[in-house]
């Protein structure tokens, strides 16, 4: 029998596979299986766009298809499906291999599979053992386990501001307005894009800078575009009209507007509105993570505030980007 080291070796592999699906994968989990005799890897899947392959197919496919794997075991990040969708149960397939075990890091929060899978493995005589790397594979996930434990989107606040802490300046116009980030900070802000399923700007945003907000500087699917009015669009030609996916949403408060930016979002938002939309966001307590982007450039002039940290945030990450630094935060004590 494999060591405790060994299988979490062997989940992590699991755990980087599922990443190389993480720009397109949209609704769905990232997934990694692993099949191996011992510590000896003898095939390996992930789960690499939305509608295809799920991992465990993908390694059974990687292995040959092989009719029967009974001496050995079986990794995979996430509970196996039990219902058909896109495609068949995996668990079909798993029973068919009779592997000596099956190890599984998280259960699926999804409903329709939700400990079934595990049950019916179970159930076929199969020794199963679940939470490997449970943790870390939440974590990876937190998109999706957010999205079907509480029925919403998980909400990305993203702002730049500059050494003095400030986001903006009053007056702006698209020809004039306050540039606080470098480009790597770009290359990230659009990285943050092609994470999530959603982005969303308020009437500010638009009218002061007139920006695209699709995915330029990184590669993936640019997220569907939500733009929140709290008064009567504007009938004029701003650039993020030209995207394929937009909603415009025209309601007087964010409580008011959320059950329409629910609807729209899929699994994930960022938002990149100004200070006065994401204050509203952290008013609300409607957010799971800021990426607080602050410039090193003292030369910069603003007069419009950033929004204030929440007292329940925490800092879990800092990082230089070029002339820049960003801070991560997430609420304390947040448990998926």
């Amino acid at each position: 029998m494999e060591g405790a080291a060994n299988l979490r070796l062997l989940m992590q592999r699991c755990l980087n596979l599922a990443e190389k699906g993480k720009y397109q994968v949209g609704n769905n989990p990232m997934v990694g299986s692993v099949w191996a005799l011992g510590a000896e890897i003898v095939s390996e899947g992930f789960h690499p766009m939305f509608g295809g392959d799920h991992a465990e197919v993908a390694a059974w496919k990687n292995a040959g298809q092989p009719d029967a794997f009974e001496q050995g075991t079986i990794y995979v990040s996430l509970e196996p499906c039990n219902h058909y969708g896109k495609t068949p149960p995996c668990t079909d397939l798993l029973i068919r291999m009779r592997p000596n075990r099956i190890v599984i890091g998280s259960m699926d929060p999804d409903l329709r599979v939700a400990g079934s899978g595990i049950k019916r493995l179970t159930e076929a005589g199969i020794e199963v053992l679940v939470g490997c790397l449970d943790k870390e594979n939440r974590f990876l996930n937190r998109h999706y386990f957010t999205q079907r434990k509480f029925q919403r989107p998980f909400v990305t606040l993203k702002w730049a501001e500059t050494p003095e802490g400030m986001a903006g300046k009053s007056q702006a116009k698209p020809e004039s307005r306050l540039r606080i980030s470098g480009q790597q900070a770009l290359v990230y802000g659009h990285k943050l894009r092609a994470e999530h399923q959603a982005i969303l700007v308020g009437a500010g945003t638009i009218l002061a800078d007139n920006p695209q907000l699709n995915l330029r500087y990184f590669s993936g699917n640019s997220p569907k575009v939500l733009v929140w009015w709290k008064k009567p669009a504007p009938t004029l030609p701003f650039q993020f009209r030209s995207n394929s996916m937009v909603q415009e949403i025209m309601k007087p408060s964010l409580d008011q507007a959320w059950p329409d930016i629910l609807e729209c979002s899929g699994n994930s938002l960022l938002v990149e509105g100004g200070p006065k939309t994401q204050s509203e966001f952290i008013k609300l307590g409607i957010w799971d993570e800021i990426h607080r982007i602050v410039s090193n450039n003292s030369n910069l002039r603003g007069d419009i505030p950033a929004p204030s940290i929440p007292g329940n945030a925490a800092l879990m990450d800092s990082f230089p980007l070029g002339n820049d630094v960003v801070y991560v935060y997430q609420p304390k004590n947040r448990v998926l």
